[in-house]
């Protein structure tokens, strides 16, 4: 796997070396690490993509979306409780549709990308709806500030990395102001990747050494350190109560032996 996002309920999906999206199967309470992996055939919005994906992420609501191999947004429609794994994808009609970067979703379907260095935030994605407000699109600019990757938390939280490597969270973010007021640097460290889940971040080296910040609440997104997490990783994905899924720099997937899954019904 080159890329893969851990959700809600441990679900997880992936996308191969040669862009097809996967899914994870046999994820439950009992079993965080799944069976198997089950691949999803093209449909008709993906029928002409060399491959399928460069990138997928979940929301808390269980909306599922993809920047495909043309990097344009797709999302997976009709995702239930009962079929997880929706009918079909659908070029978002919502944004504009130049090369988009880096895709997240988090907290009730709180959804932000990164399109020419900027980092733009999406309203009400919710399952009924999930291309979210036509007219529902922020773009989060802070003077000569330009982005490679933003990370929505499951609390919320929104963290995006710079294009000389540092992570910044948004400072001022609440359900009545998805916007927020500032990008704040956390630190002075540099990394080439990052994730942020249930007050978790995870952020990967240029030499793929993987770290943890410690410290981190619902009321305070700096934290007050990293610290080192065994093992040589090229990117990471953290999720509810400590899930972490990794991809190594043979692209391998391992779970880190922390963390546990609480299946919950999606509201």
């Amino acid at each position: 796997m080159i890329q893969l996002d851990v959700g809600r309920d441990g679900h997880v999906w992936a996308v191969g070396s040669d862009g097809t999206v996967y899914y994870r199967l046999g994820i439950d309470e009992n079993n965080k690490y799944g069976t198997s992996w089950e691949a999803q055939p093209k449909d008709e919005a993906t029928a002409e993509l060399t491959g399928v994906a460069h990138e997928v992420a979940i929301c808390t609501t269980g909306n599922v979306w993809m920047r495909g191999m043309d990097n344009k947004l797709y999302y997976r429609n009709r995702i239930t409780d009962a079929d997880q794994l929706g009918q079909e994808w659908v070029l978002d009609q919502t944004v504009g549709q130049q090369d988009i970067q880096s895709i997240s979703c988090g907290r009730n379907g709180q959804f932000a990308y990164v399109q020419d260095n900027q980092v733009h935030i999406k309203k009400e994605v919710t399952r009924d709806d999930p291309a979210g407000l036509l007219n529902g699109v922020s773009t989060l600019q802070q003077g000569t500030l330009t982005w490679s990757q933003v990370s929505v938390g499951e609390q919320g939280q929104l963290y995006a990395l710079s294009s000389d490597n540092q992570i910044y969270y948004r400072k001022g973010r609440g359900d009545d102001n998805l916007q927020g007021t500032i990008w704040e640097l956390v630190d002075q460290y540099s990394f080439k990747q990052m994730d942020c889940g249930n007050n978790e971040l995870y952020a990967v080296t240029m030499f793929n050494e993987v770290y943890r910040r410690i410290g981190l609440s619902q009321t305070d997104l700096v934290g007050s350190h990293w610290e080192e997490v065994k093992g040589w990783m090229q990117y990471v994905s953290t999720a509810e109560e400590g899930i972490v899924w990794a991809i190594d720099v043979e692209y391998d997937v391992w779970v880190l032996e922390t963390g546990s899954i609480s299946i919950e019904s999606i509201i």
